[in-house]
């Protein structure tokens, strides 16, 4: 269904979302300033087949991300915001659902970054 490209707040593979989100949320590094700008580092990079030439990268909702917005890894490549993925769940909805946002976003095969920021444009 999906390949996980990066994922480095998971222990193992039964890790749930739940166990994912608080290590990010406990992570010191979890945000780097690179050149003034704040950095968020992905909880997860996915691949998921449905998306032609894109990924879906995991981030923090503080970013403010809308579709067509372009963010930028450490390493300096540029990616656009297609659109955003939408979980459905069978019960309560987790508190980590609001402050996560799940960006399906261009994707031409470089070596992808951790940390991402959104791209100011003046």
């Amino acid at each position: 269904m999906f390949e996980i490209i990066y994922n480095p707040y998971s222990i193992c593979d039964s890790d749930r979302f739940d166990d994912i989100f608080i290590r990010w949320q406990n992570d010191d590094n979890s945000v780097k300033i690179i050149d003034e700008i704040n950095y968020y580092r992905a909880l997860q990079i996915l691949n998921f087949p449905y998306y032609k030439n894109g990924i879906i990268i995991a981030l923090s909702r503080v970013m403010n991300l809308k579709i067509g917005d372009i963010i930028v890894d450490e390493n300096g490549n540029e990616y656009e915001i297609k659109c955003f993925e939408m979980l459905r769940f069978v019960s309560d909805i987790p508190d980590w659902y609001m402050k996560i946002s799940f960006a399906v976003v261009t994707y031409n095969s470089e070596k992808i970054g951790e940390y991402f920021a959104k791209k100011i444009i003046c």
